[in-house]
């Protein structure tokens, strides 16, 4: 009966989280990027990610976008100073 009614309540928990992240794309990248982190820092873990799931957390576009920017701003004060 324990064990029954505490599988309910994580079934209910993943189907709240399933609809958070259904409305959040965003949430769900980060929280796969997280457990990714989470299984590599905790020992000598190898994880195989398929291509896809690489490509759809965008790991380099955000930083080559901050590099842009960084870039963008230096130009601009050039111009401007």
């Amino acid at each position: 009966m324990i064990l029954g009614d505490s599988e309910r309540q994580v079934a209910e928990k993943f189907g709240e989280a399933a609809q958070t992240y259904t409305n959040n794309p965003t949430a769900l990248h980060l929280r796969a990027m997280n457990m990714l982190y989470e299984g590599l820092k905790s020992n000598a873990t190898i994880v195989n990610v398929p291509g896809k799931g690489v490509e759809t957390m965008q790991l380099g576009r955000a930083q080559t976008k901050r590099r842009k920017a960084r870039s963008e701003k230096k130009n601009d004060f050039h111009e401007t100073g």
